[in-house]
């Protein structure tokens, strides 16, 4: 006797039962590669971010700022990057103490790096960071965030060369990230790690620190 193409209904809750299982076990491993890939993204944004400020420092002979600020919630927590320039190209006194916000103008939109928080710990403990800076703290409203403080800077001088303190060029500039308070703090961080003369940019994974 011919069997007709039909399922039977054990066979329909067996290929049910098998698709959940999957389902479960896969889980995991869509999770690990979502995270992976917001990391990734975040390590792109923020190289583009470093390369554009000295790209602008250098085209448009002036100072360009990078400020990073962690702004901690009970949702949502995020590090705001944000770069700005000296409107008239130079670092007039008053302004370099006050950054006064008609000096100093936006060059791109606030960077937002979310669940992520700048961790100075992680791996090239030599090198200067951002948090060491002398270059003076500033504050800005972020649509989105509300006014923010920005007391770790990157400052890029019309020749491209990058440096924290405001005596010197700086050899290395590391930016340490960690997962932000909350989540996991040991879940893919990274270490953006910039040249203070040639721009060049290196990035340190959790399986190189």
């Amino acid at each position: 006797m011919k069997r007709n193409g039909a399922f039977t209904l054990v066979e329909m809750m067996v290929a049910m039962v098998l698709i959940a299982l999957l389902s479960v076990l896969s889980r995991p491993a869509v999770s690990a590669l979502s995270g992976a890939g917001t990391v990734n993204r975040a390590i792109g944004d923020l190289s583009g971010a470093l390369d554009l400020a000295r790209a602008y420092a250098m085209a448009q002979s002036t100072y360009v700022r990078v400020g990073f600020s962690y702004v901690p919630a009970a949702e949502g927590a995020q590090t705001v990057v944000l770069t700005l320039y000296s409107r008239d190209g130079t670092l007039d006194a008053s302004d370099a103490e006050g950054m006064a916000s008609a000096a100093w103008m936006p060059a791109a939109k606030p960077l937002l790096l979310r669940n992520l928080c700048v961790n100075d710990a992680l791996g090239a403990v030599n090198d200067a960071t951002p948090s060491a800076t002398t270059i003076p703290a500033f504050v800005r409203s972020v649509p989105g965030v509300g006014s923010v403080s920005f007391t770790s800077c990157i400052q890029f001088d019309p020749s491209g060369e990058a440096r924290v303190q405001l005596s010197g060029v700086s050899r290395f500039i590391k930016i340490g990230m960690k997962r932000s308070l909350g989540s996991n703090n040991d879940a893919n961080p990274f270490v953006v790690r910039l040249a203070g003369v040639s721009g060049a940019i290196t990035i340190l994974r959790k399986e190189n620190l």
